[in-house]
Parts: C-alpha cells; structure tokens; sequence
C-alpha cells in the first residue's frame, strides 16, 4: 500500500506558488546561516582543542582531581578525544543542514521537485541526527544527575 502511494507521489508533477516559495526562501537563508555558524564554531573549538592540546589535558586532569581523578570513570586524554569527536558529529549533523539549503536554493531556481526532494531528505536525516544527539545528551545528564546522588 505504501509503495502505490509514493509511486503516485513521484510521478506527480508538484507546483509551488508564492507562498511556499518565499517560505522556502526564508528557510534557505537561516539554515545556511545557522550552519555556517556552527561551522565556524565547530573548526574554532577543534583547532583550540588541537593547539593547547597537551596543556588542556594536563588543566583538564587537575580540574578533575575533585572527581578522583576521572569523570564518568574517563581520564583528561579520553574525555578530549570525545570532545573532539561530539565537535565532529556536530559539523556533519550540519552539514546536512547545510545541504538542505544549497539543494533547495537550487530546486527553487530550476523549478526542478526532483532536487527539491533531495533537499527534504537532507533536512529528514538532519532532524533524525539531531534528535538521537539531543536523547543521548538527555540521557547523559540523567546519568549524572543520578550519579550525583
């Protein structure tokens, strides 16, 4: 049943009038902002970690003296690999934002559903990617403050 609806649903030619087109024009411009953003935030952070490197451990390790010595059960050297890595994930989760826009900005000014389509499934896997990050952050703070007791 489900594969008559998106058969009949990829052969139907999709018009867009004014309204939905400066909706989607609105949408293009924030999300490449925001994205950009985050980018720009993202490699700043990475490249920080990178240079104090050796000097951020070493802080990291004696802030974490009041934690015996490890957070979560983590030394200074893991805990900044996995800030690296959630910098990381944060960049691609972007990055489809990011190619929501372009692929977008670009079905508007070809008229073309075909990548307006591929647009959409940019912002499906972004919002997929967004939402289990924010569970597992949820998750996280849980486990601490349930620790903590």
């Amino acid at each position: 049943m489900d594969n008559i609806k998106t058969d009949q649903l990829t052969n139907l030619d999709l018009e867009i009038d004014e309204g939905a087109t400066e909706a989607f024009s609105s949408a293009i411009k924030w999300t490449r902002f925001i994205s950009i953003v985050v980018f720009c935030f993202c490699g700043l952070l990475f490249f920080a970690f990178l240079a104090g490197g050796s000097d951020f451990i070493e802080g990291f390790n004696k802030g974490l003296q009041k934690y015996n010595g490890s957070f979560f059960g983590l030394d200074g050297t893991t805990l900044l690999i996995g800030i690296i890595a959630v910098i990381i994930f944060v960049a691609v989760v972007y990055y489809f934002l990011f190619n929501f826009s372009a692929k977008t900005k670009n079905a508007l000014v070809a008229e073309n559903t075909g990548e307006l389509g591929k647009g959409l499934k940019s912002l499906k896997i972004y919002f997929i990617l967004y939402s289990a990050f924010s569970a597992i952050s949820i998750l996280l703070m849980l486990y601490s403050i349930i620790e903590s007791f």
